[in-house]
């Protein structure tokens, strides 16, 4: 680790790298800030580009050495293979929404923040979103290993799964499991955690996707990145603070780097994970501990070994995860028990699971056969994703959405697809996917004017009924975003408009049986205070 006078001949070259300039500025009355901020990022905190895999052009007389130390770039030829931008599908703003790295054979590890942006929980697990601008095109999300500057060949792996996001109030950890996309070949080796706590001082870097940020100095944007944005650098600096599980640092980031290993570069393991802070100031990120103790919870949820109780290791109480790791040899048969039922996805589960198990043909005998609808009446003239979203439309209509996933299930009983978006009926309460359905449904049979609704949610929380997606869609696609955006925040939005809905319609139980069941609250007064 550097010592004080690696620190004072740090900022000797800062100061020497102003120098050419200095007496062209003193001349118009100083140094401009935001010229002296770029001179100093570029100098002390700068941040690389890469190319297959490997970091390339000058690294800068402060880092070069650093860099060319004994296994230093070896290390990070290592890790940048292992590390991608997170992708998405049918997101209404967002083409990419920030940075993952491996850290099991098929898992990846990012930020939380950044798989709530396509994934949220669906009461049994977790499931894709509903996509924009079309519902029933659920968000799909994919890692690309590459993404580097002037390296055209792209390396995407789709997220099959979303094992786990913890709450709120945790550590901000989400993990993703992958299938291949493509011919692309085998997936890198995962990246190591280090064992001994982050020290104060080490020369680390973050490798992610930074992206350009329009409330900062845009000359200084420029001179720091290059006008390159969106493609995988590696930024490099020191640990400043570790409190606990959280630990500091100042290398430089923007968004899009949320979720982003943060590297030892003596040792090439991974010390931590980047989730945010100020774009040319402090940075903060979890510790490889915390990483460690929160996969560790989620392989023995998987293979039912009891994860501790308390701290950022007890397995979140929506996670549903699958095996990371092999499973234990099979203990004594127990006494033969009845299988619990196994209830079909919601419609929207059931599109995605079909896209990836059926081709076209198939997809015609098995509504031939199975179902006995006529596939190429349903859809005359569209895609295989045209078809699909037809036939579970029709199942649906038809009160056959059962019989379909049955069908399915049985013709490719070994479908990873199919057997992830399995669904347990639970024994005790309704499922949230059911009680969101019958909430959609509430609101449009107690509120079919558009006014009426347009009132209800201005006059509860605020909202403007044409802010909602789904416009184009009609009432049917408004009212399904709007209860997924309301269903995000129940705690606040849902409960209010569902207290305004009992008000202004006294005489349906429907809304007042629905704030029991969510909230187990007390009864509301069915008409509005004397």
């Amino acid at each position: 680790m550097p010592d004080d006078r690696d620190q004072l001949r740090e900022a000797a070259l800062l100061v020497r790298a102003a120098e050419p300039g200095a007496d062209a500025l003193s001349a118009q009355g100083g140094p401009d800030a935001s010229t002296l901020e770029a001179l100093v990022i570029r100098q002390g905190r700068p941040v690389l580009a890469v190319e297959d895999d490997d970091i390339v052009g000058d690294v800068g007389d402060v880092w070069r050495a650093r860099l060319d130390a004994a296994g230093v770039r070896d290390g990070l030829r290592r890790v940048l293979p292992a590390v991608g931008r997170i992708e998405v599908d049918n997101h209404p703003q967002l083409p990419y929404v920030g940075t993952g790295w491996l850290i099991a054979d098929d898992v990846v590890v990012t930020a939380g923040f950044v798989a709530r942006e396509f994934a949220e929980s669906g009461g049994h697990g977790f499931v894709f979103r509903p996509g924009s601008p079309n519902p029933l095109n659920l968000m799909a999300a994919r890692i690309d290993f590459r993404r580097e500057g002037r390296s055209g060949n792209p390396r995407p792996f789709a997220v099959r799964e979303v094992l786990d996001i913890s709450g709120e109030s945790q550590t901000q950890l989400a993990f993703l499991r992958l299938e291949p996309l493509g011919p692309y070949g085998p997936l890198s080796p995962p990246l190591n955690l280090a064992g001994q706590p982050p020290e104060v001082g080490r020369d680390v870097a973050v490798v992610g996707y930074p992206a350009i940020d329009s409330r900062m100095d845009q000359g200084v944007m420029r001179a720091v990145f290059g006008d390159v944005f969106e493609v995988k650098r590696v930024a490099v600096g020191r640990i400043t603070g570790v409190e606990g599980s959280t630990l500091r640092h100042d290398c430089t980031t923007t968004g899009g780097t949320g979720g982003a290993p943060i590297v030892d570069l003596a040792t090439g393991e991974v010390i931590g994970l980047h989730l945010g802070g100020q774009q040319f100031g402090n940075k903060f990120g979890v510790t490889a501990a915390t990483i460690a103790a929160r996969l560790e919870a989620i392989r023995r949820a998987a293979t039912g070994v009891a994860a501790a109780a308390s701290g950022p290791t007890a397995a979140a109480p929506d996670s549903n995860p699958r095996a990371m790791v092999a499973p234990a040899a099979p203990a004594p048969a127990p006494p033969v028990v009845a299988p619990p039922a196994v209830a079909p996805p919601p419609a929207d589960q059931l599109v995605t699971a079909l896209h990836g198990a059926f081709g076209f043909d198939a997809l015609v005998r098995l509504a031939a056969t199975e179902l006995g609808v006529d596939l190429n009446a349903l859809s005359p003239a569209g895609s295989t994703g045209d078809a699909i979203r037809a036939l579970v439309q029709w199942a649906q209509g038809n009160g056959r959405i059962g019989d379909l996933f049955a069908a399915a299930s049985a013709l490719r009983p070994n479908n990873p697809q199919l057997a992830a978006r399995r669904v347990v009926r639970p024994a005790g309460p309704r499922g949230n996917n059911v009680i969101r359905r019958e909430l959609r449904e509430l609101l449009k049979d107690q509120f079919p004017k558009r006014t009426d609704l347009a009132m209800l949610l201005d006059d509860a929380i605020g909202w403007n009924l044409d802010d909602i997606p789904g416009q184009d869609g009609g009432m049917e696609a408004v009212c399904f975003e709007l209860v997924q955006r309301l269903w995000l925040n129940r705690d606040e939005h849902l409960r209010l408009v569902l207290e305004l809905a009992i008000e202004r319609r006294p005489t349906s139980i429907g809304f007042r049986n629905l704030l029991d069941e969510i909230f187990e609250s007390s009864p509301v007064a069915s008409g509005p205070a004397a």
